[in-house]
């Protein structure tokens, strides 16, 4: 993996995430005061903007160590986290270590969305990456990607049910900077039986 990972989950339940042979399994592991303090930070203001209680109970930390670690596209879209609750990311910096107050630090989020404009396929599900008028001819205006700075401190929302709609990644940085944490806040349901 480019980048450390780490997966806490209230009811202590393993996740699967991915389909074989690329299929990783996290272990709950244990919770730490600071995460719950962010959490509870995170709760308070979901009620505000969503006027209604989420509980949150499945936090992925991603280290990213240096400019090269990064996340590729993909949705968070699998049965075990709620669709009709948001995802909250959290973003920390090693600021410590900043000397030049203009340097740049931040790392961006970039969205996409996930059915492409030109052939109207869901990417991924047929031609991975590109749409079906094939690599040659795929241009970024096929997909608008809207890119958005992670700050230190800040919180992103990514609204319930968008990721049904699009797929989000963090790049590789064209800068040096510094270590980023990333907490990202999912609620958990019950995958159904099949």
């Amino acid at each position: 993996m480019p980048r450390r990972e780490y997966y806490v989950n209230d009811l202590g339940i393993a996740y699967t995430y991915g389909t074989a042979p690329f299929d990783r399994t996290y272990e709950s592991q244990p919770t730490h005061p600071v995460i719950e303090a962010i959490r509870e930070m995170v709760k308070i203001e979901l009620e505000k903007q969503y006027g209604k209680k989420y509980p949150m109970d499945v936090c992925f930390l991603n280290g990213y160590e240096d400019s090269s670690d990064q996340l590729n596209y993909h949705s968070d879209d699998s049965e075990e986290m709620d669709d009709e609750s948001p995802i909250v990311i959290v973003s920390l910096y090693d600021t410590k270590n900043i000397t030049n107050k203009k340097k740049q630090y931040a790392r961006e989020i970039w969205f996409r969305p996930s059915i492409c404009h030109v052939c109207k396929v869901k990417i991924g599900e047929k031609h991975g990456i590109y749409c079906s008028v094939g690599p040659a001819e795929f241009t970024p205006n096929a997909l608008d990607v809207q890119k958005l700075e992670l700050e230190n401190g800040s919180m992103t929302i990514m609204a319930p049910g968008m990721q049904d709609t699009h797929q989000h990644r963090i790049p590789k940085a064209s800068f040096d900077c510094v270590k980023r944490l990333s907490l990202t806040f999912r609620t958990y349901v019950k995958p159904k039986i099949k």
